[in-house]
């Protein structure tokens, strides 16, 4: 899943990695992550995304749709978070 913009580091604070913040776009890092981290993760990027008004109030519509799914997959324990 792919989120396009930056709000503000949204996603480098949701996953607690500013490090791979390159102010504006990512570095290319990559990071493994549970389902829980990831669901907490994604659950608060949610959250802060839909409070601050962020000009394009679609920008986390297929993040929210992974997010709903994913808590129901078993088939999953980790995910890959690349910061491109």
């Amino acid at each position: 899943m792919f989120f396009h913009g930056f709000a503000n580091g949204l996603m480098y604070r949701a996953f607690n990695e500013q490090k791979h913040n390159a102010g504006g776009s990512g570095d290319g890092g990559i990071e493994y992550k549970t389902k829980a981290e990831t669901l907490t993760a994604l659950s608060w990027a949610i959250n802060v995304f839909d409070k601050m008004r962020y000009p394009d109030a679609q920008g986390m519509d297929k993040i929210k749709k992974f997010f709903a799914g994913m808590a129901n997959d078993p088939s999953t324990d980790t995910y890959i978070i690349w910061y491109s």
